[in-house]
């Protein structure tokens, strides 16, 4: 999934690429969900988790606490 503005599938040589802005996945994602659809879950080593359950506590958050984290990259990551 790549770029800012949304136009579709492409194929680039032996690649099928999405090329869709950070809103249209988060609504497509959103409406996934919500139809029931599977949502897989990344699996965090334990340093980690220390690591973020202190982050969150230290900001009044519950670890505990279900929440959603969703990442995106745009353009503005590239190093020119």
């Amino acid at each position: 999934m790549f770029g800012t503005k949304d136009a579709g599938f492409h194929r680039i040589g032996n690649l099928d690429c999405l090329f869709a802005g950070p809103r249209s996945i988060f609504i497509r994602f959103y409406r996934h969900v919500l139809a029931g659809g599977a949502v897989k879950f990344l699996e965090l080593p334990e340093e980690a988790e220390s690591i973020a359950r202190e982050i969150l506590s230290a900001h009044e958050i519950d670890p505990d606490a279900p929440f959603v984290f969703f990442h995106n990259r745009t353009l503005a990551y590239v190093r020119a």
